[in-house]
């Protein structure tokens, strides 16, 4: 399990986050929800190491992450940031077999279960038809499924994503969150931020919604995603109706 414990983290005397609490488990999609501002990017870097919390303690299987390596960490977890670009002069191929770097010695040449494991994860994510283009030939769907490749090419117990389908067509946003959840279906878990409600009701498990640092609702989609708890958060009047049991958030313009 990854579980944040009691998070706070400011810069200089500007508190960003106060007292956050999680926990990610296999098997489950957990999503961070909330206005700009909120904290959910900051979050991600505290759980990834690019930040270090002011206060609280970040557990990976119950060891401390703070005394974890980086490619210890970029063992368990893989992380797509938010506007991730891929380096334009490298073939698919070699970019996604970045991703076994933290698995590799000094030097060590890749092995033959590397390139399967990665044929495997091109395949998996439809990106195996573009394994001898550059990325600059890619469009931002594209793109960003060769990210989650390389991700899952470094074999994670846990994926974090901040912001996958920002600048993505409808299209593209539903392939990459499904093929999230279903790699989630394979045994990961996966800790996703997200603006749009209703994608991220329909994709996640439970719902973790922050406000000015701070967790305001944790719980399933259908049971926090009421009118009253929006109209807080966001400061907007909206209608939620449910389908499928799942809530539909629809503005009143």
């Amino acid at each position: 399990m990854l579980q944040a414990s009691s998070l706070s983290f400011s810069y200089g005397k500007k508190r960003i986050l106060q007292d956050v609490s999680l926990e990610l488990r296999p098997r489950e999609v957990v999503g961070i929800v909330g206005p700009n501002g909120a904290g959910k990017s900051t979050l991600i870097k505290l759980l990834t190491k690019l930040l270090v919390p002011s206060s609280g303690t970040i557990t990976l299987n119950d060891q401390d992450v703070q005394k974890l390596g980086r490619l210890g960490l970029a063992r368990h977890l893989a992380v797509l940031p938010q506007g991730g670009d891929l380096p334009t002069d490298y073939h698919v191929y070699d970019l996604v077999m970045m991703g076994r770097t933290p698995h590799l010695g000094f030097l060590a040449r890749e092995s033959k279960r590397d390139h399967d494991l990665v044929q495997r994860v091109m395949q998996r994510t439809d990106v195996w038809q573009f394994r001898e283009r550059f990325a600059s030939d890619l469009s931002g769907g594209e793109k960003q499924r060769v990210l989650l490749a390389k991700a899952l090419a470094q074999e994670p117990a846990y994926l974090l994503l901040d912001e996958p389908t920002n600048h993505l067509d409808l299209k593209y946003q539903v392939e990459v969150l499904s093929l999230v959840r279903q790699e989630v279906e394979r045994g990961l878990g996966a800790l996703v931020v997200l603006h749009d409600l209703n994608l991220t009701a329909r994709v996640c498990d439970r719902l973790l919604v922050l406000q000015q640092g701070s967790v305001v609702a944790k719980g399933k989609p259908n049971e926090i995603l009421t009118e009253s708890l929006l109209a807080t958060v966001y400061g907007t009047n909206v209608r939620v109706v449910q389908v499928d049991s799942s809530p539909i958030i629809v503005p009143n313009l």
